[in-house]
This record gives structure tokens, sequence and C-alpha cells, in this order.
């Protein structure tokens, strides 16, 4: 929040304050008792606690009495692992990590803008001039930010008559 927001949020609490205030304890009193009075008298949290084995479907228990164990723990030759996973103690001497490619960018520069406008000889449209940046293999909307009256270059740029830039550089 701005600070100008602020001041009157907390002035408006400021003024609710003296009322709120004696309701507060009484609030906090309710909800810990109804959290006690739940805990006293739910009985569905006692089976699904991790310690109970006691099954409530009988073909499962039947599949368990079988087998002899309450759960089954799949190999590890059963656990289907990413094809580029190192397995845990693996020798890590050959293995070659990519590094990332990292992002080339290209800024638009004064001598870029000093090659679309040949030294302040060329008058272009700001379309032409966007065309031009992008031949030299910038985005259009860099190339607009470029020839914005109050971008990077908005110094060196002149808007003449007929929405005709020159360059001042």
């Amino acid at each position: 929040m701005k600070i100008k927001q602020t001041a009157p949020l907390v002035a408006a609490i400021a003024s609710i304050a003296p009322v709120i205030a004696p309701a507060i304890p009484v609030i906090l009193a309710g909800g810990a008792a109804l959290l006690v009075l739940n805990w006293l008298f739910s009985d569905d949290k006692a089976k699904n606690k991790p310690g109970n084995t006691q099954q409530t479907n009988p073909e499962s228990r039947d599949a368990t009495e079988a087998t002899g164990a309450a759960a089954q723990i799949p190999s590890v030759s059963a656990v289907k692992m990413r094809e580029n996973a190192i397995p845990i103690g693996a020798s890590t001497n050959n293995v070659t990590i990519p590094l990332p490619v990292p992002i080339q960018r290209n800024f638009i520069t004064r001598e870029n803008m000093e090659t679309i406008f040949d030294g302040g000889k060329e008058l272009l449209t700001r379309k032409e001039a966007i065309e031009a940046l992008k031949r030299l293999g910038f985005g259009k909307t860099a190339a607009y930010a470029a020839l914005s009256p109050t971008g990077r270059f908005g110094t060196w740029l002149r808007l003449g008559p007929n929405r005709i830039l020159t360059w001042n550089g």
C-alpha cells in the first residue's frame, strides 16, 4: 500500500478499535471452546491415525492376512526413475551437466540510430525508422520505445513537420 492509502486505513481502524476491543476475548474463548468440543466428540480422526492398522474394507483385510503385511512397499526396481536421474551412490566423475544458454539481448545503441538516420542526413517517418530498426534485427516494441520522444534517444530525436523524425546526434 502507498503511504497516502495507509494513513486513512489506520485512522479508520483506530476509530473502530474501542468498539471491537471488548469483543476480542469473547471471540477467542468461543473459538477455543469449539475446538475443544470438536476434539472431544469426534471419532473420525481415530480411524485415520497413522498407527491404526484396522481396515474397513473386508477384501483388503483378506489380502493383508494372506501376505502377512499391513502394506507392501514397492521394490526399488518397480519405482520408475527419470531417465536423466543419477542413482544414489553412482559415480558422478563422468557426468557433465549442460549449462544453460545465456539469453542474448541486443540493445539499440546510438550507433544503430546513427546508422538508420545516416548520421543525421536521412529524414524518416516513424514507420520507416521502425522498419529500418527491424532490418537491423530489433523487435517492433524495442523500436517503438527507442523512437519515443520520451524514450532513451528522445534527446537526439526531433519530430519535424509532417511527423518526420530527424537525428541530431
